[in-house]
């Protein structure tokens, strides 16, 4: 389990978001989620885990995109300092 710690704490960054949960009355004992820029960052990070010991029962791979109906970070900046000023 430390090995299994250690690289999720090697990877996890401002650029890499890692989110691990227990799974109960399910095929597996727990359930990691990565969100990375590009696939490759994913399966660097997929094959670390696996070095470290882990079984990986099932891995799913999906791609997304910003709508582009998202606010930039500056309007939603904006948006949230009028909240203040009200």
């Amino acid at each position: 389990l430390s090995n299994f710690s250690a690289v999720i704490s090697k990877f996890r960054s401002d650029d890499v978001q890692i989110i691990t949960g227990a799974s109960y009355g399910h095929e597996s004992d727990a359930i990691v989620m990565v969100l990375t820029h590009t696939p490759e960052e994913l399966l660097i990070i997929e094959q670390s885990i696996k070095d470290a010991g882990v079984i990986v029962v099932d891995s799913f791979l999906s791609i997304c995109e910003t709508s582009e109906y998202m606010t930039t970070e500056e309007e939603e900046q904006a948006r949230v300092d009028a909240l203040d000023e009200s």
